[in-house]
Order: C-alpha cells, then structure tokens, then sequence
C-alpha cells in the first residue's frame, strides 16, 4: 500500500510537474506577447506624434483659410450694400434727369411758342408799318 500511494504521489508530482512547466511555456508565451504589444504601443505613439505634428499645420491652415473666407464674406456683403446703393442713387439720378428733361422740352416748346408769337407781332409790325 505505501508503493502504491508512493507511486500515486510520483504520479501527481510528475502531473504537477508538467502543469508548471505549461504555465511557464504559457507564460513564456505571454511576456514575448506583451513585449510585442508594448513595442506596437510605441510605434503607435510615434506614429500619433507624427501626425499630430502634420496635424497641428494643417489645422492652422485650415483656421488661416477660414478667416480669409470670413473676411471674403465680409466684402461681399459691403460690396452688395454699396451695390444697392449706387443703384438707388442711379435711380433717383435718373427720375431727376427724366424730369429735367421734361423741363427741358417744356421750357424749348415755350420758347419755340414765344418765338412764333413774336415773329407773328413782328410781321403784323411790318404789315402796319407798311399800311401807314
């Protein structure tokens, strides 16, 4: 009875034997996993870095373009109020110089009327002139 659990024993230390030299395969395993995780971390942060350094210009231009745009947008609408403006002032410009020239022909047909009416006077002269 003490051979066979002596043989027993040998047994379980001989399993636990091969259980641990699992783990330290496993384990071996893991520590060459996690060395390549961390280098991939890292190569992962100096990949961010360098991005961020590419980034960090782009953003920069894309703020420089945004103000340009804004400032583009600034002078478009003045100059659409000043647009409108000169456009109303034509406007008003030319109702004056409509009315001016209404006046115009008005005051040249009462010219034109005072010149008959005078060549009328000045004929019926001469014809009294030339009756006396």
């Amino acid at each position: 009875m003490p051979t066979d659990e002596l043989t027993r024993t040998e047994n379980q230390i001989d399993d636990l034997k091969k259980i641990q030299e699992g783990l330290e395969e496993e384990k071996r395993g893991l520590e060459a996993e996690l060395k390549l995780l961390q280098v991939n971390e890292l190569d992962l942060a100096n990949k961010k870095k360098k991005l961020d350094a590419q980034r960090n210009p782009l953003l920069q231009g894309i703020k420089k373009i945004e103000e340009e745009l804004s400032k583009k947008e600034r002078e478009h609408t003045d100059n659409e109020t000043e647009i409108a403006r000169l456009t109303d002032e034509i406007r008003k410009k030319e109702e004056l110089l409509k009315m001016k020239e209404w006046a115009y022909q008005e005051n040249k047909r009462k010219i034109e009327k005072f010149q008959r009416d005078l060549k009328n006077l000045q004929d019926k002269l001469e014809n009294v002139s030339k009756a006396v």
